[in-house]
């Protein structure tokens, strides 16, 4: 299982490991991060279907997505957004005949009781 997020990294997989699970990283609006990553990881939500595209004429096998918001994050508003996108990337991926199963959230989210930010906070959103 590997992520991606251009189409020089699906073709170095297509190449070498053509039976990958691949999961497609998407760039996030993380910008209250502390040290946001969207602005050196991750495909633009426009690019998407061009990625998908492309991995699907490498036969190349789509599972899911990923998305990390930065450290730091004190909004539960960001990871709603990221997970609605994600959600719109997973239908592209459907419509395009990959079955999507995973959703990465990684990493980012604080991660102690005195934090502002719960997950009960995003699942209200």
């Amino acid at each position: 299982m590997m992520t991606f997020d251009n189409k020089d990294e699906l073709l170095k997989v297509a190449m070498i490991h053509p039976t990958a699970k691949m999961v497609l990283r998407i760039a996030v609006n993380d910008f209250t991060s502390l040290l946001p990553l969207s602005e050196k990881f991750g495909a633009s939500l426009s690019e998407c279907r061009q990625l998908m595209e492309y991995a699907k004429t490498l036969n190349l096998d789509i599972i899911g997505v990923s998305f990390h918001v930065g450290s730091g994050c004190t909004d539960p508003k960001i990871y709603a957004q990221a997970i609605a996108d994600a959600r719109f990337v997973f239908d592209i991926g459907i419509h395009l005949g990959f079955q999507m199963y995973l959703l990465d959230i990684g990493g980012g989210f604080p991660g102690t009781v005195e934090d502002k930010v719960t997950f009960e906070e995003v699942e209200q959103l």
